[in-house]
């Protein structure tokens, strides 16, 4: 029996606040509230010469393993704000599932969301 090929997801949103901002929001203890899963391991986001990557796995009670990478990369802004590309691509290796684009936009707004909030506290 052959294995069926593993379904690859992609999700982007511009997000409001710079790229060093949302690494750091990543990297703080809250973030994994903002995951779609309940047991997530995240890696700290490293810079890249041209923004932050973060890799991922995650596993729960209605996901099946997954594995991906958030690339936060500088975008240009409403009246020169600092502003972020958030590219998230997923990896599931064994459809189907339950994660959708919808689930990765899910997660892209909530860290858009979070971003936006730390930005007002500010």
């Amino acid at each position: 029996m052959t294995r069926p090929d593993p379904l690859r997801l992609h999700a982007s949103r511009h997000i409001d606040a710079d790229p060093t901002s949302i690494a750091l929001l990543l990297a703080g203890p809250g973030a994994r509230e903002l995951w779609p899963a309940s047991t997530v391991a995240v890696e700290p986001p490293h810079r890249t010469p041209t923004g932050f990557v973060a890799r991922f796995s995650w596993t729960g009670p209605d996901l099946p393993p997954a594995s991906g990478v958030l690339r936060l990369t500088p975008a240009p802004g409403a009246h020169g704000t600092p502003s972020t590309s958030a590219e998230l691509s997923v990896v599931v290796p064994e459809p189907p599932v339950a994660v959708t684009p919808a689930v990765l936009e899910q997660f892209l707004h909530a860290l858009a969301d979070a971003a936006h909030d730390r930005r007002q506290a500010a």
